[in-house]
């Protein structure tokens, strides 16, 4: 029996990482503010990888135009977005964290193939009973969409749906 201890040890210390994950997930959907960020058109045929759909938003374009000055490949950033009539909108981009601001939310960005990419955001899992009706409603609306999010006082970002037209894909 002395001889398994340390294997318990291993599942132990494993299962507690994978609480911390989960339970960190549930906090920030349950407390995080929610805000909404229009998608943009991507390459449908890298669209749809196994069961998940990849997500470009609107701000990582204009975060990205022209690109904030002094930034490198592998470089983090600060998208800073109001809230909007529909969606969330851009205002600016920053190498470093801007002080909180009333009606604004700083979402980390970093600089990735020439093009800004949000951090923790970059994709929304499907069930596969969705998979194909997620493909065809991403095809017939050209990718356009809304997705809705929360964000951590620290910033950190969770996907809670895509919504395309009337059809909800997520949650």
């Amino acid at each position: 029996m002395t001889k398994h201890w340390p294997l318990a040890v291993v599942l132990i210390v494993q299962l507690g990482f994978l609480g911390a994950m989960v339970g960190g997930q549930l906090h920030l959907r349950s407390t995080g503010t929610p805000i909404t960020l229009r998608t943009v058109p991507v390459d449908p045929y890298d669209l749809l990888s196994g069961y998940y759909l990849d997500l470009r938003y609107e701000v990582e374009v204009k975060a990205g135009q022209p690109a904030p000055g002094g930034i490198e490949s592998g470089d983090h950033f600060w998208i800073t977005v109001r809230r909007g009539s529909e969606a969330w909108e851009y205002v600016n981009s920053t190498l470093w964290k801007p002080d909180p601001a009333p009606d604004l939310v700083l979402l980390p960005a970093v600089w990735r193939r020439g093009r800004a990419e949000l951090v923790g955001a970059g994709r929304i899992y499907v069930p596969e009973a969705q998979r194909r009706e997620a493909e065809e409603r991403v095809l017939e609306f050209e990718g356009r969409g809304l997705v809705d999010l929360r964000v951590g006082e620290d910033g950190t970002l969770a996907v809670v749906r895509l919504r395309i037209g009337q059809h909800t894909f997520g949650e």
